[in-house]
């Protein structure tokens, strides 16, 4: 019987993005995702934002604290590497429906 405790390797790096980003994913999607429902369904105010509007100004609210804890410069390569990572996401992954296997 092999030992698992010797054969974990930690995560590097981009492990703990892609998993980072995985996690968000998921959660915004749900945010996201409920937002258009209740829009959808008439009861929004006639005058309310768009859903990206208000997702953006929702989530820049709860994340503000992140500017007291890192630079602007930190917070800048974390959003290029964000957008690389979900340009390469979006050039290089593809979905196939079971209609088309």
């Amino acid at each position: 019987m092999t030992d698992q405790r010797d054969s974990y390797t930690p995560p590097d790096a981009l492990d703990e993005l892609v998993g980072q980003l995985l996690d968000i994913g998921g959660v915004l999607s749900q945010i996201v995702e409920r937002m258009v429902q209740f829009d959808a369904s008439g009861r929004s105010a006639p005058d309310a934002v768009p859903v990206p509007e208000m997702a953006h100004t929702l989530i820049r609210d709860v994340v503000d604290d992140l500017r007291k804890a890192y630079s602007k410069r930190d917070l800048r390569v974390a959003a290029q590497i964000v957008e690389q990572t979900t340009e390469a996401i979006c050039n290089n992954l593809f979905f196939v429906g079971p209609e088309l296997n």
